[in-house]
């Protein structure tokens, strides 16, 4: 989907993706949806490489 960032009052907009030990992803999910810049996260589960 794409939309006109200026239009909707954002300048920016970042993605980017992280590596989490099973046991810290709550925490993390925490300390990320604590952040009001943060307008949507999710994780997901499984291996990274295709064939492990």
């Amino acid at each position: 989907m794409r939309f006109d960032h200026e239009h909707l009052g954002n300048d920016g907009v970042a993605m980017f993706r992280l590596t989490v030990a099973p046991a810290s992803l709550a925490g993390v999910g925490r300390a990320l949806g604590s952040h009001p810049e943060v307008r949507f996260a999710a994780d997901t589960t499984g291996c990274l490489r295709p064939g492990r």
